[in-house]
């Protein structure tokens, strides 16, 4: 009898192990689906850019930070900056609602040729 136990135990905890691992296989593949997605996303989002020619002064710095703190939303921002004679592109945490104004308003501090939407 304590043999006949022992073999129905058993066979519970290969049904169970069995079942534990479809279950984590499936939530696996959901998380993996969900990561994709949003890999995806991100790359299908347009970025505000912002060069940054030679050296900006504080305020200007100070200024640009005020106003991407100013309009929060979704559009990432990334900042262009000069390093070793080229060009070199940082993606910043700020998200931003990149409206026609704020993109005016940094023109205004940066120049115009130095501000722009990109896909």
């Amino acid at each position: 009898m304590a043999v006949e136990e022992a073999e129905n135990s058993n066979k519970d905890l290969a049904v169970f192990e069995n079942k534990l691992k479809i279950r984590m296989e499936e939530e696996f593949s959901a998380v993996e689906k969900l990561l994709s997605e949003n890999i995806k996303d991100k790359h299908t989002d347009p970025a505000l850019v912002i060069i940054l020619q030679g050296k900006p002064t504080v305020e200007t710095v100070a200024t640009v930070r005020s106003l991407l703190q100013e309009k929060p939303g979704i559009t990432p921002v990334c900042l262009c900056v000069e390093s070793g004679g080229s060009l070199r592109k940082i993606e910043t945490e700020y998200r931003v609602s990149a409206t026609e104004g704020l993109v005016q308003e940094l023109r205004a501090i940066v120049g115009a040729q130095n501000v722009e939407l990109e896909k």
